[in-house]
């Protein structure tokens, strides 16, 4: 199995954090492998909540479901694919850090 971890530091708090990284729509902005994402149904983004990913790695293209399954509202977030293997999942956990004085 293959694993990828990056690393970002934002000036912002985890709250806002967790917002933004739990809507999987978003990881066009993150992800540089994902072409599209979009939400499939409506609703509040909570587990459960699903979307279809359109990613190129490494000149393949590849389509998946993923499913937000775990939201922790100051801890982070797991979105796992429903979709036949390859069956990745991203995680994002937050650690703060101490600001400089």
């Amino acid at each position: 199995m293959v694993e990828v971890t990056r690393t970002f530091t934002v000036a912002t708090g985890p709250r806002e954090v967790v917002e933004y990284l739990k809507d999987f729509g978003n990881a066009t902005d993150w992800d540089p492998g994902t072409q599209s994402c979009e939400r499939l149904g409506s609703g509040p983004v909570a587990v459960g909540a699903r979307w279809h990913n359109v990613s190129k790695i490494a000149g393949v293209e590849t389509e998946l479901t993923y499913e937000l399954t775990r939201l922790e509202p100051r801890r982070g977030s797991s979105a796992a694919a429903t979709t036949p293997p390859p069956r990745p999942t991203t995680s994002a956990s937050l650690r703060p850090t101490a600001v400089p004085p």
